[in-house]
């Protein structure tokens, strides 16, 4: 399915995912699609999309029926990358999947971007870990955000089967962008 999974040996074996293949052959159907267009991916590229890009508030023209085909297709592309471990997409990929229905020339030039961006950093693995991570909490600010989500608790069902072998903790590094949408908010 595009993937390489593999031990690792960093102090400890652990198993680790590697999506390098399936990028590679992705990059190069984008590549040659777009060279039948008389065009090429972008070269200098730092982020996912520009900074500043706001996809709800494009208004460039409408794609037309075989471009909205190729735009869904690079969603469901982007989106399996993300599976593989592309974490690093999945929030300008969420943006840009909520305009599936009508999707505008700014939306499609941010999958190129997409792409571009992916073709200048394409080895990431994601890495299973056996030993727990350990955090300074000090580090990060603590919010209180029970007035706003109420005093929510898990619910955890009733029959579910009792837990076996180690526990297992994720750790994830985000940058928020809570109520950036410009039109919802």
């Amino acid at each position: 399915m595009g993937v390489k999974v593999f031990t690792d040996t960093e102090g400890k074996e652990c198993w680790a995912m590697l999506s390098d293949d399936y990028m590679q052959v992705m990059l190069d159907d984008v590549k040659r699609d777009l060279a039948k267009e008389g065009k090429k991916l972008r070269g200098k590229v730092f982020r996912p999309c520009a900074a500043g890009y706001r996809p709800e508030v494009d208004v460039t023209p409408e794609l037309d029926d075989k471009e909205v085909a190729q735009y869904q297709a690079y969603m469901g592309i982007f989106r399996w990358m993300i599976e593989l471990g592309r974490v690093d997409i999945i929030t300008e990929v969420s943006q840009l999947s909520s305009h599936q229905a009508m999707p505008r020339e700014g939306h499609l030039e941010a999958c190129y971007s997409i792409f571009a961006y992916l073709r200048k950093n394409p080895h990431m693995s994601t890495i299973f870990h056996p030993s727990m991570m350990h955090v300074n909490e000090q580090r990060f600010k603590v919010a209180d955000w029970k007035d706003f989500y109420g005093d929510v608790k898990e619910g955890i069902p009733e029959d579910m089967p009792e837990p076996l072998g180690n526990p297992v903790k994720m750790t994830a590094w985000v940058d928020l962008d809570h109520a950036g949408n410009l039109v919802t908010r």
